[in-house]
């Protein structure tokens, strides 16, 4: 019960704590991908899981949150460039 509660706190405060399981977890989404599966849920454009990310990369629906996340990462790399 303790690590559940854990778990639904570190999925819905919105930050990536270095001690977070989806650092040790690679089926793990953590934060981000827990913030897009609320972002998303009533549109049908994917990540219909909410925290383990096997089932959407198994029928294809987290490739908007694969974008996202490619942005995001251009976006640090051209900001530590300048």
């Amino acid at each position: 019960m303790v690590v559940r509660v854990l778990e639904t706190v570190e999925a819905h405060c919105g930050y990536h704590f270095p001690w977070s399981p989806s650092n040790f977890l690679p089926l793990y989404g953590g934060s981000d991908f827990h913030d897009y599966h609320h972002r998303l849920i009533y549109t049908k454009s994917g990540n219909y899981s909410s925290t383990f990310v096997y089932m959407d990369w198994l029928f294809g629906t987290d490739t908007g949150y694969r974008k996202l996340k490619a942005l995001k990462s251009e976006e640090e790399d051209k900001y530590k460039e300048n």
